[in-house]
């Protein structure tokens, strides 16, 4: 009864939602995927969060999936362009013995994945760092979006600009080691066009730990300039590339920005792509 009702608030969002993109606050606090978030519903994530009630389920479902055989082990995950928080909390809530660190150096933003986690009990597993992630350590220009998932070191043209921040930068090589960690089990890189540099300050800690990694890398016209170098950086480094397609793993043939997210693995996930949900190497030639 609940699954019925709740999809007939969300169709009806659906239905009037040109007027109610005029009428709503700028932030709104919501029940989402069983946790209580505050967003802003203008955003593209917000949009989606709003009018269907999820945003990027079926893959953070396949992450947990393939983490999950890691049985209670405890697991270590970095959230790099954590925004509001939705996969830190969703992935808390799949994996009970994971914790986060999730870092967003948008304080417009942050503010709003700090209240996140209050509100859903996540103090006690989710760290949140203000670094924006890169190849250098030090102090940059940040680029503060109208829309926050857009926010970056770059203006990539893709939304308005509504103003420029400094921020600090971290790498991922330093980080580990200045805070003792010995384990890293998964890395979301979602940094608009800068995750070439994060892998390139990361790759010792790559070396030592060879953790899982979940990518967004998109080209556009002002974004990542060589997808093609990113993907070569992790291949060397012995990583096996899927692209990543409404939760199914498909091997990667080339890039293209229709299919955005990438899973890269050190681990031969081939059988992993039987399990249900995902798509078999037999049944992706067939396609």
């Amino acid at each position: 009864m609940a699954a019925r009702w709740s999809g007939i608030r969300y169709r009806l969002r659906q239905r009037c939602w040109g007027l109610l993109r005029r009428l709503l606050p700028r932030e709104i606090t919501d029940r989402v995927d069983g946790a209580t978030l505050r967003y802003r519903p203008r955003t593209d994530i917000g949009k989606a969060l709003y009018l269907t009630g999820e945003f990027e389920r079926k893959d953070i479902a396949l992450i947990a999936s393939i983490l999950g055989t890691e049985e209670a082990r405890a697991l270590t995950i970095f959230d790099l362009g954590a925004n509001v928080g939705v996969h830190s909390i969703t992935l808390c809530r799949l994996l009970p013995q994971a914790r986060v660190v999730a870092f967003e150096p948008s304080a417009r933003t942050r503010r709003l994945l700090e209240w996140n986690i209050r509100s859903n009990g996540l103090e006690g597993r989710v760290a949140v760092e203000p670094y924006a992630v890169s190849n250098v350590r030090g102090s940059a220009e940040f680029f503060e979006m109208d829309d926050d998932a857009y926010s970056s070191l770059k203006d990539t043209g893709r939304k308005r600009l509504l103003g420029k921040s400094t921020v600090a930068l971290e790498t991922l090589d330093h980080y580990v080691v200045s805070r003792g960690i010995r384990q890293v089990d998964l890395v979301k890189i979602d940094v608009e066009g800068f995750e070439t540099e994060v892998i390139e300050g990361g790759m010792r800690m790559l070396e030592a730990f060879k953790p899982d990694l979940f990518v967004e890398i998109y080209q556009g016209r002002n974004s990542n300039p060589d997808p093609d170098r990113t993907i070569g950086l992790l291949a060397a480094a012995g990583y096996n590339a899927w692209v990543v397609d409404e939760g199914r793993l498909r091997p990667l043939v080339r890039h293209e920005d229709r299919y955005y997210n990438y899973y890269f693995s050190v681990r031969d996930l081939a059988p992993g792509l039987e399990r249900p949900g995902a798509v078999s190497p037999s049944e992706s030639a067939r396609r």
